[in-house]
């Protein structure tokens, strides 16, 4: 990884913004709002291969694609590293983790050379503390953001069950 002084479309702040403002911790923010937002943004390069962040590690800056892919995935006890995700331009990750401080759950590796916004999440919380007014509206954000992927697992883990019980019931029939 390294810091890329001519960083691609570095200066250009309208398109950081705009990405900036596609993620929902920062959609409601105002044109000013989004500058101090910018004012934190650490530019990064990875190459292929290059790990962004490794599971278990702790989670204290999150990321914003602006050019390039990663694959995000997990280790699992019995069938290896498993890739859940491929992320693009304009995608973002590891938000939860700075904000809250929680380990990464995932690994994240750059698939091709990839420009990432990096914020860091103590940096992001001082500037929430400081200017209530963002701070109010980043945590209703993620409020809205955590009850919707709540219901969703909600709703995932239920068609699981319903799923499991008839499969039981099929092998309960074969058995017999």
């Amino acid at each position: 990884m390294a810091i890329d002084n001519g960083f691609k479309l570095r200066n250009s702040f309208i398109q950081m913004e705009k990405l900036l403002q596609y993620m929902y911790l920062f959609s409601e923010l105002l044109p000013g709002e989004l500058q101090e937002v910018y004012g934190l943004v650490n530019p990064l390069v990875y190459q292929p291969k290059e790990k962004v962040v490794i599971e278990g590690d702790k989670g204290d800056s999150f990321y914003v694609i602006q050019q390039g892919t990663v694959a995000v995935s997990f280790e699992h006890p019995n069938l290896g590293t498993q890739v859940v995700a491929q992320l693009k331009e304009g995608n973002f990750f590891g938000e939860i983790g700075a904000l809250l401080g929680k380990p990464r759950t995932a690994t994240v590796t750059a698939t091709t050379e990839s420009y990432l916004m990096e914020i860091d999440g103590g940096e992001l919380y001082n500037l929430m503390e400081s200017q209530s007014r963002i701070g109010y509206k980043v945590m209703l954000a993620m409020t809205k953001e955590l009850a919707m992927r709540e219901e969703k697992t909600s709703g995932e883990l239920r068609e699981t069950r319903i799923e499991n019980s008839r499969l039981e019931k099929i092998l309960s029939r074969t058995r017999k």
